[in-house]
């Protein structure tokens, strides 16, 4: 497919969008949408416990979560708060820049980061990881988690939701799918070359917008944050590869007796082993 058409596809999808003062309901009911479907499909034994909440990004996080995140609940309290973070889209942007962040996170794209972030990404990863036993292995998994692990969950539910019909198969769906997936493999050569090879702000942001067709607020966004932090942006490839080869293995171990809802638990029970090792424990 050449560059222009991918453009071209994308430009369509980014005209579906929410506004400003819808952005965070739209949130609300994504997470809604992706939890009928995660329970309809069992693709994963959901936590019982019902603690998560959908709240504006605080303030003095937001250089770093310029869209969204999750801060779970402490591992040894598992029955306090949850929160998926949105972060809200500031009243005084010039119309430039709300226009950047809408056409970026546009229906499928806000879609696309409440599964990573909260179903069944990251929220429901944390819940079952704060049901591991004994404590103390809970605290060691929570404490020394491993990176690419927890990133590589999220990103792989992406696919995974995808792969199993999410949104009845829809083609904008699979579209932003890849577009974010092209995303991880631009954040790992972000993070590598600003960090060691004198990359410039500008070809960093060539690289975004040009490579991988992200749309300015995004890529702006990610310079700061990729300045602000260092080794984290890889994380997503590196797992999201890592949990496809350990889950292929599994079937392959498994053959006609696989389940993909059994895959999930059992790796999950497992919390943030390196993902190397995840293999060898669901043996």
């Amino acid at each position: 497919m050449a560059p222009q058409t991918v453009q071209a596809a994308l430009d369509k999808i980014a005209q579906q969008h929410a506004t400003p003062e819808t952005y965070m309901d739209q949130a609300k009911k994504d997470l809604e949408e992706a939890t009928a479907f995660v329970r309809e499909k069992h693709l994963v034994t959901l936590p019982s416990r019902g603690n998560l909440q959908v709240i504006p990004t605080p303030e003095f996080m937001r250089g770093i979560y310029s869209v969204a995140g999750f801060n779970p609940a402490p591992a040894l309290e598992p029955q306090l708060g949850a929160f998926y973070w949105v972060t809200p889209i500031p009243e005084n942007w010039p119309k430039d820049r709300i226009a950047s962040k809408l056409r970026e996170y546009n229906r499928y794209g806000l879609m696309e980061i409440t599964i990573h972030e909260a179903m069944p990404g990251h929220y429901v990863q944390f819940e079952i990881a704060d049901n591991v036993e004994p404590k103390g292995r809970r605290l060691l998994r929570n404490i020394f988690g491993n990176g690419p692990y927890v990133e590589g969950w999220a990103l792989y539910t992406q696919q995974m939701m995808s792969d199993e019909g999410f949104m009845n198969n829809s083609p904008d769906l699979r579209m932003t799918l890849y577009k974010q997936l092209l995303r991880s493999i631009g954040n790992a050569i972000l993070d590598i070359r600003l960090q060691t090879m004198g990359m410039t702000d500008q070809q960093a942001l060539d690289l975004m917008m040009k490579d991988t067709y992200q749309e300015k607020e995004e890529a702006t966004g990610k310079l700061q944050r990729a300045q602000l932090s260092s080794c984290q942006l890889p994380m997503y490839f590196v797992g999201w590869r890592g949990w496809l080869d350990t889950r292929e293995q599994y079937k392959q171990r498994k053959g006609a007796s696989y389940q993909l809802s059994q895959f999930h638990d059992a790796a999950l029970k497992e919390s943030a082993v390196p993902v190397p090792a995840l293999g060898r424990l669901l043996q």
